[in-house]
């Protein structure tokens, strides 16, 4: 990977829940994300039930102004990253308007804080071993912004 510097300056966004939502300012793909929890059976926003859970399917759905790609991991406190979407390691292209994103993740037993990231790119980027590293130290790829999504997850 090139060296490069990168400036990250975090924003508040419009939090419409009790999530915290944080978004890195650059020139990524002008969008938001939306998560919803499957649990026993009914789907709900992510933000009408929180805490998360063991055993939650998370799915996230976007709504662009623009045409773009995006992927969506999981940061743990233990600084883990785990890729949600894609799940065959390309972002997924979202169009104008809203968009369910392919793949679901389902929660482990950890506790304790979770961020969602979803990296809103203008083009396709690979989500490697090089992306994860950076998306973990808050840094988004050249044409792209992160926006993360905090919530708490507890055991059932």
């Amino acid at each position: 990977m090139a060296a490069a510097v990168v400036l990250s300056i975090n924003v508040a966004a419009v939090d419409e829940g009790d999530d915290d939502i944080i978004r890195t300012k650059g020139n990524g793909l002008a969008a938001t994300v939306t998560f919803y929890v499957a649990r026993d059976g009914v789907v709900a926003e992510a933000s009408t039930v929180a805490p998360l859970q063991e055993n939650d399917v998370v799915r996230a759905r976007v709504t662009a102004q623009q045409r773009g790609h995006v992927a969506v991991v999981e940061v743990e406190a233990s600084g883990r990253v785990d890729v949600l979407v894609p799940v065959d390691g390309a972002l997924q292209a979202v169009d104008v308007g809203e968009t369910e994103l392919d793949g679901a993740g389902r929660l482990d037993a950890s506790t304790g804080a979770v961020d969602f990231v979803a990296l809103l790119c203008r083009d396709a980027v690979a989500v490697d071993d090089d992306v994860r590293a950076a998306i973990a130290k808050d840094v988004a790829p050249a044409g792209c912004v992160l926006e993360h999504h905090r919530f708490n997850k507890m055991a059932r």
